[in-house]
């Protein structure tokens, strides 16, 4: 009964407060991706050199018929680190992929832009194929109450945090399919998480909400099993028993 409470008095909050709460406006969130490295013995002494994580931001356009995940601009550079060591150069590029994220809430349908070993692909997905189990968790974010949901993608859980107090079917990374938007996820125990940081409640450019048109068209299937594909490849390539470094950006 203690639980049943607490979920019927978030809820009414929700209510309470939503008729003051923005129907449209940007939420910049940050991303941060853990960076799984292996080494051989030769360039150990470099990892103490070498980021851990990543950390960028990413702004989300909603309004009460489409929302838009994308790269804030300052983001599109390269980021470089060069390291010597004993005679050893070592030049290390973290570059971040344009990727965009469209949905449309109406017809739940999602539209992404991903980039991917130099090459760009273009996903369309629904919203309905995300099936989420509520939890009990509760936290506040950015002043709006949250209940938590998780789901299961290829036995990865990813667990989100969403408001009713902005009632869409959205979220950052093409995530929706809650009644309410999401304002934070964690992916695999903490791999890759993203957090609301700041809301702008002004109005914007109805032409960012367009969706994306560039790139190859594939399924979510599809890509996955490109990605699942190439990252073999390389691992097969730069991390088997000959060796050779291998540097991953969970993402």
């Amino acid at each position: 009964m203690k639980n049943v409470y607490l979920l019927l008095l978030l809820a009414t909050t929700s209510t309470q407060v939503w008729a003051q709460s923005a129907k449209q406006g940007q939420i910049t969130y940050n991303e941060t991706v853990k960076i799984t490295m292996s080494l051989p013995p030769e360039m150990q002494a470099m990892m103490d050199s070498l980021p851990k994580e990543r950390t960028t931001s990413k702004l989300l356009y909603f309004n009460e018929t489409a929302t838009l995940y994308k790269n804030l601009p300052k983001e599109s550079d390269d980021q470089r680190i060069n390291h010597e060591s004993e005679g050893m150069k070592f030049n290390f590029v973290m570059r971040e992929p344009v990727n965009i994220v469209h949905t449309d809430l109406a017809s739940k349908l999602t539209t992404e832009q991903k980039e991917f070993m130099d090459r760009t692909f273009l996903i369309a997905s629904t919203l309905d194929s995300q099936v989420w189990k509520l939890g009990q968790e509760t936290e506040v974010i950015l002043g709006y109450p949250c209940m938590s949901a998780t789901r299961l993608v290829k036995g990865q859980e990813i667990k989100v945090w969403f408001t009713p107090n902005i009632p869409y079917s959205s979220g950052p990374a093409g995530l929706g399919n809650l009644p309410g938007l999401i304002l934070k996820a964690v992916f695999d125990d903490g791999a890759r998480v993203i957090v609301a940081k700041s809301m702008n409640e002004e109005n914007f450019d109805a032409s960012e909400l367009k969706a994306p048109k560039t790139g190859k068209k594939v399924t979510k299937s599809e890509f996955l099993q490109i990605v699942e594909e190439k990252t073999k490849e390389m691992e097969a390539e730069f991390g088997g028993s000959g060796g050779g470094a291998r540097i991953i950006i969970r993402n």
